[in-house]
């Protein structure tokens, strides 16, 4: 698919972050995903990163789902649920203890 038609379908990714923890990363991540429910209609696939718990999941059960971002088969779910959904609207939650790895290991353009 390219590009150009990836954005007509209106496929978006949202990623909310910080390197340091405790300071409302999830609330503002749900303030993302009911933004985004005004706007699509429907919630957006949360990827909350907060194991085990996660914080995303009691607000949007049906559409959240709590990976372990430590492990290479959560990394490769995470991706491949992205992919399996081009027309899908997401949203992740990363944690701090994932964030410096995450953006090392998921470089474009190196």
């Amino acid at each position: 698919m390219k590009s150009a038609e990836w954005g007509q379908a209106g496929a978006s990714a949202t990623i909310v972050c910080s390197d340091c923890p405790r300071n409302g990363k999830t609330l503002f991540a749900k303030l993302a995903a009911d933004l985004l429910v005004l706007r699509l209609g429907h919630p957006p696939h949360i990827f909350d990163t907060d194991e085990p718990d996660g914080g995303l999941i009691v607000h949007f059960p049906q559409q959240s789902e709590v990976i372990d971002l430590s492990k290479t088969t959560q990394q490769v779910a995470l991706f491949d649920g992205m992919l399996s959904e081009p027309n899908g609207h997401f949203l992740i939650d990363l944690s701090a203890r994932h964030f410096s790895k995450f953006f090392s290991d998921h470089r474009i353009g190196d």
